[in-house]
């Protein structure tokens, strides 16, 4: 069993994996709180001439994950996200998003774990926050974010 933990957690150290990684830790699927961050270090540990790789595949799968559940959110729209969290987080998120969504989208991007990162992207889809603006923004922070580390 351990050998299998060894290699599952060991792909995720590769160039595939950290895309994966960021991908799923954007999204609903998957939560590993800041396992992406750790992946990026130790792959610039690893290389340090490549740290600026690791981070840009960490921003791609991000944005990756991030297009997924804001497609989610855009599908399900306001009624279906009262169905997916409690109203008063809803109602605290649908301030936020609506009078500030790009501060919002940058802060919660820049900032590791545990903020509801993935509400504030479900939210975006659904109140039809404009994908372009917000994806830019996404992943301008997150890859200042990923070479800071």
């Amino acid at each position: 069993m351990r050998a299998f933990f060894n290699s599952l957690l060991g792909y995720f150290l590769t160039p595939w994996g950290i895309i994966l990684m960021g991908a799923l830790d954007s999204s609903l699927i998957f939560f590993l709180p800041l396992g992406i961050d750790f992946a990026v270090i130790v792959l610039a540990a690893r290389e340090p001439e490549l740290f600026w790789l690791y981070a840009i595949l960490a921003t791609i799968g991000s944005v990756i994950g991030a297009m997924v559940t804001f497609c989610i959110g855009r599908k399900a729209g306001e009624h279906g996200l009262t169905r997916l969290m409690k109203p008063s987080r809803l109602a605290r998120v649908r301030h936020r998003v609506s009078h500030h969504a790009g501060v919002s989208v940058a802060a919660l991007a820049i900032v590791p774990p545990p903020f509801p990162f993935t509400a504030f992207v479900l939210a975006s889809g659904a109140f039809g926050g404009h994908p372009w603006t917000f994806f830019a923004t996404l992943a301008g922070v997150r890859a200042v974010r990923f070479l800071a580390e």
